[in-house]
């Protein structure tokens, strides 16, 4: 695993595809284990965990806003 580069990291979150969407599809280079998946949300770890056993949740369904687009059962 090559190591963590912040600006090329920046740019493919800001211009490249959606990493969830991309995850679930199986698109090559978005590859990632999954802890968890009960058809609604998915688990997996952190490529480049702060804390050894970190893992990010989602949901599967595409959400845009992250602050605002969640309704209160999710």
């Amino acid at each position: 695993m090559s190591g963590f580069v912040l600006d090329a990291h920046n740019e493919k979150a800001h211009k490249g595809p959606c990493f969830i969407r991309s995850m679930l599809a199986a698109v090559a280079g978005f590859e990632h284990q999954m802890v968890l998946d009960d058809g609604v949300h998915v688990a997996f770890p952190d490529r480049y965990p702060a804390l050894s056993g970190k893992v990010s949740v989602a949901p599967r369904a595409h959400i845009e806003d992250t602050i605002g687009g969640f309704t209160e059962k999710q």
